[in-house]
C-alpha cells in the first residue's frame, strides 16, 4: 500500500517543482524596458553574448543564465560650450538633446553590450562626452555663415551624433537649440 502512495507522490512532486521553477524563472518584459538575458543556452549559434526582448517574455534557465533590464526612458542632456568655427570665430552653443535606447535590433544589442547595469547618470555622461566632442568637431569644420541656418545645422548635427550614439545603443530623439551665437572679442 505504501508503494502505491510513493508512485503517486513522486510524479506529483516532480510536476510541482517543475511548475514552481518555470513560474519563478519566466520573466516578462514591461513596455518601457528591454529584457536582456545572458549566459549559456541562448541559441543563435553563439553570435551574440546576450538576447534582447522587448514586449513579451522568456524563460531564464536557472544557474546558467541571468537577466537584467534596460530602461527605455528618454534622457535629457544639456550641452553648453564655447568653441571656434573654421573661419576663426568663437561661438557660444547651448543645446538640449533627448536620447534613448533604440529598439532597432542592432542598436539594441549595442546597448546591451555597452549600457547594461549602468546608472542613468553614467549613461548621460557617456552620451554627453560623445555629443560634445562631435559637436565641437562639426562646428570647427563649419563657417559662421553655415551655422546661421539652424535647420540645416540641426539636421547635420543629428546625423553625425545619432550615428555615433548608435555605437553604444542610443539614438537621438530630439534636438533643441537654446543659443547659437557668435562671441565678439
Amino acid at each position: 500500500m505504501n508503494i502505491h502512495y510513493l508512485e503517486l507522490i513522486f510524479p506529483a512532486l516532480v510536476i510541482m517543482i517543475s511548475a514552481a521553477v518555470f513560474v519563478t524563472r519566466y520573466k516578462r518584459c514591461p513596455k518601457d524596458k528591454i529584457l536582456v538575458i545572458w549566459g549559456a543556452l541562448l541559441g543563435g549559434g553563439g553570435e551574440r553574448s546576450s538576447k534582447c526582448i522587448h514586449g513579451g517574455g522568456a524563460f531564464v534557465w536557472p544557474l546558467v543564465q541571468d537577466f537584467s533590464y534596460l530602461s527605455l526612458e528618454p534622457l535629457n542632456i544639456e550641452i553648453q560650450a564655447m568653441t571656434i568655427t573654421s573661419d576663426n570665430k568663437y561661438v557660444d552653443v547651448s543645446m538640449d538633446f533627448s536620447v534613448q535606447i533604440s529598439l532597432e535590433e542592432e542598436v539594441m544589442y549595442n546597448a546591451a553590450d555597452c549600457l547594461l547595469n549602468q546608472s542613468s547618470d553614467a549613461i548621460k555622461d557617456m552620451a554627453r562626452h560623445i555629443i560634445l566632442g562631435h559637436l565641437r568637431l562639426y562646428i570647427a569644420s563649419a563657417s559662421i555663415g553655415e551655422l546661421g541656418d539652424t535647420e540645416n545645422f540641426k539636421k547635420a548635427v543629428h546625423g553625425i551624433i545619432d550615428g555615433e550614439l548608435r555605437n553604444i545603443g542610443l539614438s537621438v530623439t530630439d534636438i533643441r537649440i537654446n543659443n547659437l551665437s557668435e562671441i565678439t572679442r
